[in-house]
């Protein structure tokens, strides 16, 4: 027999396998159901995670404001989920804002799932100098690092300072050329 926890296991097993229409199919299968079964926030929360799965932005956030206006209070699960959305498309701005969101808007304190988000989206966009000021603020504000933000640090690190390797040979590399040019421009007499 169907009740909104089975419903809820299915939706996010859907998720999980990046299956978001059929998941919103399920949804509105439970917005059909008789015997008082009805959407609860995980069942919301989980259809924003499906969204998040496949990068649809936009769609994660109709469910987060629905969600909203039926009078349920996102958790850090939710707003993890719209930032991992945007994390997908590569628009590490938006997931600042939503964690700005959290902060300003809602008063409450970001959890270290939130600040992964933004540091998996900060990863995956190379703003390296981005991710380790979060971390900074995240470690002033108290908020204990888990396994997952160490090895995302590890990752921005590792990655970060290859980037500045490859730079630095870069540069090195355009003052030699630009050394060579220059001399052979003395000796061919153009300056």
């Amino acid at each position: 027999r169907m009740n909104i926890f089975v419903y809820n296991v299915l939706l996010s097993a859907l998720s999980k396998s990046e299956a978001a229409d059929k998941a919103r199919e399920v949804f509105e299968e439970i917005l059909r159901a008789e015997g008082g079964i009805a959407p609860d926030r995980v069942s919301y929360e989980t259809l924003i995670a499906a969204y998040a799965h496949v990068g649809d932005y936009s769609k994660a956030n109709e469910v987060f404001k629905e969600m909203r206006t039926k009078g349920f209070v996102p958790t850090d699960y939710a707003y993890a989920g719209r930032i991992k959305a945007y994390a997908k498309n590569n628009m590490w701005r938006e997931c600042v804002l939503i964690l700005k969101e959290v902060e300003e808007e809602q008063g409450i304190q970001p959890s270290v799932h939130i600040y992964n988000a933004v540091l998996q989206a900060c990863f995956v966009t190379k703003k390296w100098e981005l991710a380790l000021k979060l971390f900074a603020r995240m470690e002033e504000k108290g908020i204990e690092p888990n396994r997952a933000t160490k090895a995302l640090l590890s990752k921005i690190c590792h990655d970060g300072i290859e980037s500045c390797e490859d730079k630095q040979r870069q540069a090195v590399l355009a003052s030699a050329i630009a050394a060579a040019a220059g001399a052979l421009a003395i000796r061919t007499g153009v300056f």
